[in-house]
């Protein structure tokens, strides 16, 4: 997919990385709750994930003899993510060892509460990146600019 708003906005990541959910979209983790995913898929995932950090050796890879296992639970964790989104967007699995399975299902999710909170989290990336596209074809320059912490009077 070479269209960099159409990836973020169909395709949900799954892989864990300190961000207190292993659900990516749009572009970055999304809680739990604001997935609005099965209540016993969002404790597995949990689950999960804290057993990630539990088999990470001391340069936070993830211990050779614990990979497969590891994997094989995170690819069908998200084949439940996946089914319960169904057709509306794909699921995408990052291994522990970098390599990537998308799981596309042909069928309506068995979740429409989370194909809807996915939907929305989407039309928010699209719209806003519209905004950016319009802005700039009206003159506006756009500079990327490192902090720290928060800013409050920043809006």
């Amino acid at each position: 997919m070479d269209d960099p708003v159409e990836y973020l906005t169909t395709v949900v990541r799954v892989f864990p990385d300190y961000a207190d959910s292993v659900i990516w979209f749009s572009p970055g983790p999304v809680a739990y709750e604001d997935a609005h995913i099965s209540p016993e898929l969002a404790r597995e995932l949990q689950t999960w994930e804290d057993r990630y950090y539990l088999i990470l050796d001391d340069h936070h890879e993830v211990r050779e003899e614990f990979s497969a296992a590891f994997d094989a639970d995170g690819l069908s964790l998200a084949g439940r993510l996946s089914d319960e989104l169904g057709d509306a967007f794909a699921v995408e699995y990052l291994s522990t060892g970098g390599d990537r399975t998308t799981l596309h299902r042909d069928h309506p999710g068995s979740n429409p509460v989370a194909v809807a909170a996915f939907a929305r989290m989407a039309e928010r990336t699209r719209a806003g990146h519209a905004r950016i596209v319009e802005a700039q074809r009206n003159g506006a320059v756009f500079r990327w600019v490192a902090s720290h912490g928060t800013d409050d009077s920043i809006r």
